[in-house]
């Protein structure tokens, strides 16, 4: 087996290709032109060696090898492979600095006038990697590296099988959890249909197994909670039939068909082909309401699924089938109708397990081990596989040092403990595709608990050649693609942040130790103990191996020159202490050691400054920093696909030759003080992260913008008053439906004044983006009339939208035609007097999927016309309404809206009624009178906030204060708000008195120019 694995590469000699070239062949000038060839074929000939030794290590990565010897001879293979590697990545480079097209991409070995002394080093580094080949296949054969079956072992050998019985004493927590589940499997058919329906799930014709998943990682413990449920004295009784199968890995349907009937009649089955067996399952199970638990399932193949089902076609009504797996993609697959996702336990639940597992004897030394026991627990997360382990291990040695050892250490530096969890995690290793093996194991290289950006993520990915474009999509969107799979497969977390739009995934720490164990493995490091402390970042084993990716958070300056190779492509600061500061120019800069380095972030402090230095880094692909000059020297490093700076203080300035960097992809500056693109910018012809483009008073216009035709992601376009009437041909070349955006900020910046401009009018017109938008924000526009796309159907992936700022715009667009539209802002929008007709367009289903509205400071706004009698259900799917600083209005009208659950009112002094509101309070006290004809007024509605509504009617306060069904919570003031004159201001949208009624504090721009610092801080309306 080992000898097929490695042949492909070598063959059945030892010799590499060819023999090792001669080091004084190529020295002639007078054969230049024949070296010049000769180095392009050899440059070639390497790069298919490295392709086929790559092809083989994904290979052998496939296979658990168990043999020392042969580890240490793949690892040799992928420290040759990494040299060869350093030479196509010089090679590259050096014809980027001697094209004279930067333009094209140079995908093949063509022709250039290259340096003859350059040419002869890549002829001489090539030799040397040949006879380091040879040497390695000649060891290969003396130490008698043969075709052996021990060498390798499937990982399905680490399989563990399952049953149902459960001691339940050793159970704790998931109660939760268990009644969903019970609940699901007792209700009758009719019930569950009608539940099924309201959860927009598919209902099941009578007869069909229904399936329930349960869906985490590998030892959260979802065998225990099938086990639960399977054993509940309700769910036995029930139902007719039941029967436990452990699936595994390997989805045979003869096996699976077989273990099903073994396990309902408890009897040895001797049929062996997948017909007779069928029908003998389907005889078994035939009108009887069967619960059937296929445990731990991996199979992603529709056909397999539906051939193991197709003998449940005629069960009775009721029967369910719960599977348990650490995939998503199986849920869907198999068509689950209800799927739970599992979570840590509770904290009393996970102390309790610990407890009870490393006290057997109840005699917990509180004053000594309790209190670090506790610690322990915290830091497992909540997961029952670490709490079992730890807990039995730690029940071996009560000593305080073993203790404090555990809790300052990583899991995967336990023994024996690691070796029980390992195993199981191992499992879902091996599952991931190639490609997503090595986007795994480069999450070791951050600390626990980073928080990584989607967005950045991905650029990494891409920065050190993990994605590449496959001729349909870009490499950022194979990447998202990755990322959604590893979410799917409990390797990725999604993580919301509060009051932040970003993306954001975590790893949990079970997980990290996992890609940490792999990542020691696959390139030899391991963490290093110092004082009993584990210094934080990983350096290589004694020498033996060499490093590949270095994240540091502390003060190690003398480890970093001593232990970087020339392997090392990541160098990553995670955080750095005030009183830290690190020179990177004397410390790692001048180390030629750092050659080949792919990515280089330093952004997260502005303590650590990049100057010219930075330029011998001629491989990076991926930079950040943060600091307000971009030195200059960034403009060699031809081959850079993300620059991110992340200073916030200042104006950030690049340098003049940014727009050298053909390969460009991502721009990623903050939005605090927006930058102004050099010229040139039609060279970058790769861009397509723009974070923010500012429309200059003269010179760099919006018709810039035309030259980038690769934009998309998001895209800030700030200052649009400096597109004065005799500009306006600016925005209309920036071509902006040309550009595939997925979210579009448009913003002006207003000068004071009470008149409206009409060319921002024209403006707005011409900033029309693509139909694929899905986020749009205009704020700041001096128009009265919105542009009439902004309410056309064409726009079907707009989700969220926001008017912000409009000061002078009396008029709605036909906003209810977006057919796909969840969420609406309205903000700040001082003339609007009327929500009307206009504003539902004339679609016969107005607003079919808007889930929240929200309507802020709309101190004009008097009136808003809901329809009752639409032929479709207005406003269907709204969840929450929040309206605030509305001080004219004085009648909402919601009866209509079935699906509200939230409402939010705040600071509308006139407010005297909620249309619906009271009815419903009067259906839930269950007076009679009133409910025939108002059952269906808000009946979804859960939560109600009211805040300094002044005029709204006492009667229906002290009904919502009376029922218990609706959450209610109400303020006669608002701490935040209180009437306030500025007598300064002038005209002003309400008139000459200057009174601004009780308003939020915000920012309204004043002055003659249009610098961010020029405002002052008034009452927001």
């Amino acid at each position: 087996m080992a000898f097929s694995l490695f042949s492909y590469i070598f063959g059945r000699n030892p010799g590499i290709l060819s023999p090792a070239l001669p080091l004084q062949s190529y020295l002639s000038s007078a054969e230049l032109p024949s070296m010049t060839d000769h180095v392009n074929d050899e440059v070639a000939k390497l790069d298919r060696t490295v392709c086929r030794i790559t092809a083989v290590l994904v290979d052998a990565d496939e296979k658990k090898i168990a043999d020392e010897t042969m580890k240490l001879w793949i690892f040799e293979i992928k420290q040759v492979t990494w040299e060869a590697e350093g030479i196509l990545e010089d090679y590259s480079y050096e014809l980027l600095c001697n094209s004279t097209v930067q333009e094209e991409k140079v995908t093949d070995y063509t022709d250039f006038p290259l340096n003859p002394s350059f040419q002869q080093n890549i002829l001489d580094r090539i030799s040397k990697v040949r006879k380091f080949l040879d040497e390695i296949c000649r060891d290969r054969v003396d130490l008698g590296l043969i075709d052996q079956e021990g060498l390798c072992r499937k990982e399905s050998s680490i399989s563990r099988c399952t049953s149902s019985l459960l001691d339940p004493l050793e159970v704790y927590g998931r109660e939760d959890e268990k009644k969903r589940i019970i609940s699901f499997l007792l209700d009758d058919c009719l019930t569950f249909k009608k539940r099924m329906k309201e959860h927009k799930y598919e209902t099941c014709k009578g007869g069909a197994i229904r399936l329930i998943s349960i869906v985490a990682m590998g030892g959260m413990g979802n065998t225990t909670l099938a086990r639960l449920v399977y054993n509940d004295t309700k769910v036995q009784n029930h139902f007719d039939i039941l029967a436990w199968v452990w699936v595994s890995e390997i989805f045979d349907e003869v096996r699976l068909t077989k273990a099903v009937i073994e396990s309902l009649t408890t009897k040895p089955c001797d049929l062996t082909e997948l017909e007779p067996l069928q029908r003998q399952l389907h005889k078994e199970v035939k009108d009887k309401k069967i619960l059937l638990v296929f445990d731990d399932v991996w199979n992603e193949d529709p056909i397999k699924w539906e051939t193991v089902k197709r003998p449940f076609s005629s069960v009775a009504t009721g029967s369910h089938m719960i599977i348990t797996t650490r995939n998503e993609n199986v849920s869907t697959i198999s068509r689950a109708k209800k799927v739970i996702p599992l979570g840590g336990l509770q904290k009393d639940d996970s102390w309790t397990l610990f407890y009870k597992l490393s006290f057997p004897d109840n005699a917990c030394r509180e004053t000594e081990l309790g209190a670090i026991g506790r610690k322990i627990v915290e830091k497992s997360n909540g997961v029952p596989l670490i709490l079992k382990t730890l807990g039995a291990m730690l029940s071996l040695d009560t000593s305080l040092e073993f203790w404090n050892y555990v809790l300052t250490s990583a899991l995967w530096e336990l023994d024996p403990g690691w070796d029980r969890i390992l195993p199981i995690l191992k499992l879902s290793y091996y599952s991931l595709p190639a490609v997503l093996k090595r986007c795994f194991t480069f999450l070791a290289a951050f600390p626990r608990g980073h928080k990584f950006d989607l967005e950045d993520l991905v650029r990494m990915w891409c920065a050190l050649g993990f994605i590449q474009e496959d001729g349909v999509k870009m490499m950022e969107e194979i990447g998202h693609s990755y990322v959604h799979e590893l979410v799917r497969r409990s390797f990725l977390q999604n993580l919301q942040l509060s009051g932040s739009r970003e993306k954001v995934v975590i790893v949990h720490d079970l997980i990290h130790d996992l890609a940490r164990s792999i990542g020691a493995i696959l390139v030899g490091t391991t963490p290093l103990y110092s004082d009993n402390k584990l210094v934080p970042f990983t350096l290589p084993v004694a020498g033996q191996f060499s490093l590949r990716s270095l994240s540091f958070q502390s003060k190690w300056r003398t480890y970093l020159r001593s232990c970087v190779r020339n392997n090392l492509r990541i160098f990553f600061q995670a955080r750095v202490q005030s009183q830290w500061w690190y020179n990177l120019e004397g410390c790692l800069m001048h180390s030629p050691h750092l050659k080949y380095l792919r990515i280089l972030d330093v952004s997260s402090s502005d303590q650590i400054k990049l100057d010219k230095s930075v330029g011998v880094l001629h491989h990076l692909c991926y930079i950040g920093m943060c600091q307000r000059e971009v030195p200059e020297a960034i403009c060699k490093m031809y081959k850079l696909q993300t620059l991110r700076n992340t200073y916030p203080f200042e104006m950030i300035f690049l340098p003049r030759n940014v727009t050298a960097l053909s390969n460009l992809h991502h721009l990623v500056l903050p939005r605090e003080f927006p930058f102004t693109i050099p010229s040139g910018i039609h060279r970058l012809t790769k861009l397509q992260s723009l974070s923010t483009f500012a429309v200059a008073n003269a010179g760099s216009g919006a018709a810039t913008l035309d030259e980038i035709n690769t934009l998309q992601g998001e895209l800030c376009i700030m200052d649009l008053q400096n597109i004065t009437h005799d500009r306006i041909l600016e925005t209309k070349s920036a071509n902006l439906t040309k550009k595939t955006l997925t979210r579009l900020e448009l913003m002006w910046n207003p000068l004071p004044s009470y008149k409206s401009i009409p060319h921002d009018e024209a403006v707005l017109d011409s900033l029309q983006p693509h139909n694929r938008i899905q986020q749009l924000v205009v704020s700041g526009f001096r128009g009265l009339n919105f542009s009439p796309w902004l309410g056309d159907r064409s726009l079907f992936c707009l989700q969220e939208l926001e008017l912000c700022k409009c000061y002078y715009s009396d008029r709605l667009p036909p906003l209810g035609q977006l057919p796909n539209l969840k969420q609406l802002k309205l903000m700040s929008l001082w003339k609007l007097r009327s929500i009307g007709l206009e504003f539902y367009g004339d679609c016969k289903a107005p607003f079919q999927c808007l889930e929240t509205f929200i309507l802020q400071n709309l101190v004009a706004w008097e009136e808003w016309w809901l329809p009752e009698n639409h032929e479709h259900c207005v406003f269907p799917r709204l969840l929450m309404i929040d309206i605030r600083g509305s001080h004219k209005l004085a009648l909402l009208p919601l009866s209509n809206l079935h699906g509200l659950e939230a409402i939010t009112v705040s600071s509308c002094s006139k407010l005297e009624s909620i249309v619906g509101l009271k009815e419903r309070c009067e259906v839930i006290a269950g007076n009679s009178a009133m409910q025939a004809g108002h059952t269906n007024m808000l009946p979804s509605l859960r939560k109600v906030k009211v805040t300094a509504c002044p005029s709204l009617e006492e009667p229906l306060i002290s009904m919502l204060r009376q029922q218990k069904e609706i959450s209610f919570s109400y303020w006669e003031q608002s701490p935040s708000t209180s009437p306030t004159d500025i007598a300064d201001f002038g005209k002003t949208p309400w008139g000459d008195s200057g009174k601004v009624p009780n308003v939020d504090v915000d920012f309204f721009p004043f002055g003659t120019g249009s610098s961010p610092s020029s405002t002052y801080t008034i009452l927001h309306i």
